[in-house]
């Protein structure tokens, strides 16, 4: 199996949805410079961008990680996306000690 970056996944994903990094930045609310530098490979993504950039692009963050090669759970957005909003505000909480 070949070995797929999280920085390939994210531009293959913008690429198969025609979306730019500039478009993908104002999705996510991510400033562009910040979302710019994640492509270069010895930048750090934090987890709360990536489950931005997972739920902007449509994907499981566990398929951006490289953990599955199972993009979506079809059927189950709603699920989904509340477990995403969940887990999200679980790290927004821990970030502010």
């Amino acid at each position: 199996m070949e070995i797929i970056n999280i920085y390939t996944r994210i531009e293959n994903l913008m690429d198969e949805q025609g979306i730019d990094k500039k478009k993908l930045a104002e999705i996510t609310g991510i400033n562009y410079n910040t979302l710019r530098g994640y492509f270069n490979p010895k930048a750090s993504i934090t987890l709360e961008n990536i489950i931005k950039i997972a739920k902007a692009l449509n994907v499981l963050t566990s398929y951006l990680l490289g953990e599955t090669e199972l993009k979506r759970l079809d059927g189950n957005q709603k699920f989904y996306e509340d477990f995403s909003n969940f887990i999200y505000s679980c790290i927004k909480k821990e970030s502010h000690f």
